[in-house]
């Protein structure tokens, strides 16, 4: 679900009821001013001291979770890996408000903080809708590649376990081929069925690589429209933490090693069957051959 404008709302939970991130007691208020389109948020509160506190606003999204469940919906937060438990980008803004300016703008940063100007008002609404209308687009497009990027690098980790599942089946065969007789037997009957396996597994693997390459032209259409959203505001530092290794990680994914191993595998299974069939086809023709010779005599 989408919004073309942004829903504003203020919120006031006490902190004692706030959860902590990692059981970092630092909460920094009961009062948070949210910006939500349905797949970006951003949260605003007055800050003073000059730590940044990892628990703040983190209880939000418990709060969208509540408030989507009672329509049947649900909410993904989007993290960086599937580990990490923070539910926001790594990099927070602090912003500072200036006389003369008509939009926000990045002045520094360093890994975890980005420092933004804003125009000067009264009112925190105000504050945030600039930042929102600002960065919005920028995270919008950053959400999207994002998700379609975990989703990449979890496929193609799915696609080597499929891969390496097929491989070991076919070692367990080339390893009972090459023991003794006796040993030889058991293995195989242990091992039996393995090639309707090792097909099941290798079209599965295609099946992998063929949706990695369509997601990585989506990804690749994503980081573009990322890219341009980013130079046209100037914002990149506030991205670069959470999007620089992932997208690195991303461009590197070769799958001519998974299609090569696969083809091999197949060519090895497709030339075993023509075998089979050109020896059969071979005493087929001796034993007519020879009912013919009797015929004869």
């Amino acid at each position: 679900m989408y919004f073309d404008t942004p829903i504003l709302f203020k919120v006031v939970i006490p902190i004692k009821n706030q959860p902590q991130h990692h059981n970092a007691d630092d909460i920094p208020t009961d009062t948070y001013w949210v910006a939500w389109d349905g797949v970006v948020v951003m949260v605003l509160w007055r800050h003073e001291r000059a730590h940044i506190p990892r628990s703040g606003g983190q209880v939000i999204l418990q709060l969208l979770e509540q408030v989507c469940g009672t329509a049947n919906l649900g909410v993904l937060n989007q993290a960086c890996s599937p580990a990490c438990t923070n539910v926001f980008m790594h990099s927070d803004l602090v912003v500072t408000q200036l006389e003369d300016l008509d939009e926000c703008r990045v002045l520094d940063f360093d890994r975890t903080t980005v420092d933004v100007a804003a125009p000067a008002n009264e009112e925190p609404e105000d504050i945030l809708i600039d930042l929102f209308y600002s960065f919005g687009r920028a995270s919008f497009h950053f959400a999207r590649q994002k998700n379609l990027g975990r989703r990449i690098i979890d496929l193609e980790a799915e696609a080597w376990r499929r891969a390496s599942h097929l491989l070991a089946h076919y070692s367990a065969h080339v390893e009972a081929a090459a023991s003794p007789v006796r040993k030889r037997v058991v293995m195989r009957w242990r091992n039996r069925g393995w090639r309707s396996e090792v097909r099941s597994l290798s079209a599965q693997t295609w099946v992998c690589m063929t949706g990695i390459e369509l997601m990585l032209r989506r990804w690749k259409e994503c980081r573009n429209d990322f890219s341009d959203a980013t130079t046209e505001r100037s914002c990149m530092p506030i991205f670069e933490t959470d999007y620089s290794d992932e997208a690195k990680m991303i461009e590197s994914i070769d799958l001519s090693r998974l299609e090569s191993m696969g083809t091999q595998v197949e060519s090895r299974l497709d030339n075993r069957l023509i075998s089979i069939a050109t020896a059969g086809g071979a005493i087929s023709g001796a034993v007519t051959g020879a009912l013919v010779t009797l015929i004869g005599g």
